[in-house]
């Protein structure tokens, strides 16, 4: 592992590191520790949340469109079908 990647690392787990989110300047201050630790964890939440639904919704619109899609294909078979059907039963009766 490269230094770089090893400091980049240990960076990123001093940053995440449960015991210091929240910390201004008192390092006893558990209370606010506390509930910034658990707002962050609640933004994260909520971000994911929205992004899920919109996720959803964009799947559901996309189902949507293929089943229309679908629909407008299977319209037009049958409908080159009874032309076919039309065609053969006048070239019988001729």
């Amino acid at each position: 592992m490269s230094e770089i990647s090893q400091k980049a690392r240990e960076a990123a787990r001093e940053e995440y590191d449960v015991n210091k989110i929240g910390h201004i300047g008192d390092d006893n201050d558990d209370e606010y520790s506390f509930f910034t630790f658990l707002f962050h964890h609640t933004r994260h939440a909520i971000r994911a949340s929205v992004a899920y639904l919109v996720l959803m919704k964009a799947g559901n619109d996309l189902l949507d469109g293929l089943e229309t899609l679908h629909d407008e294909t299977v319209e037009e078979r049958e409908g080159e079908i009874e032309k076919r059907k039309g065609k053969t039963e006048t070239w019988r009766r001729e």
